[in-house]
């Protein structure tokens, strides 16, 4: 993330504050944030936090940038029956809450956590994969299927109504 955008948005919580700190201006320490809230950091889906450590001291700021990291990729296809290979339609990167941050490629193979969806819309960025509720669950089973032997071929959402997801191996059964 460069730093240029992370200025950019803070400065602009400052232009659309109260009017006192627009009064006071960018210049001045007591008009800058402790943090960025969530809806600031939609504009920026590949940080998950920002905080701001103010040395009145030093006269400086610090800002504390967390960034997402990539936890497997999220991909929407539309159609396609059991056993029919249909081409990915959107990619993206998700983290370990289920948040969308970054574009990818279409994935196969062990190396990768990838979930096919194939009953959702494609996820914009900053957007969860799941409702909040079911993404631990699909955490704890990629992570199952990471320290298991099984040679995974795909892992699969048919139909998120079903809460569900099936896992394809290559030499075994569907679980």
């Amino acid at each position: 993330v460069s730093e240029d955008a992370i200025t950019d948005i803070l400065k602009s919580r400052i232009v659309w504050s109260s009017w006192p700190r627009r009064w006071l201006g960018i210049r001045n320490m007591l008009t800058w944030p402790a943090s960025l809230g969530a809806d600031d950091l939609k504009l920026i889906p590949l940080v998950r936090s920002v905080s701001i450590e103010k040395n009145y001291k030093n006269r400086t700021l610090t800002a504390l940038i967390e960034e997402r990291e990539a936890y497997g990729i999220w991909c929407t296809k539309s159609g396609g029956s059991e056993g029919e290979e249909t081409p990915p339609v959107h990619c993206s990167w998700f983290d370990e809450d289920g948040v969308v941050f970054k574009r990818a490629f279409a994935a196969e193979g062990n190396l990768l956590k990838v979930v096919n969806d194939y009953s959702q819309p494609p996820r914009g960025l900053s957007g969860k994969i799941l409702l909040e509720e079911f993404v631990p669950n699909l955490i704890s089973i990629l992570e199952m299927l990471r320290k298991s032997s099984l040679s995974v071929r795909e892992v699969r959402l048919e139909d998120v109504n079903k809460a569900e997801v099936v896992v394809r191996t290559h030499a075994g059964p569907a679980l």
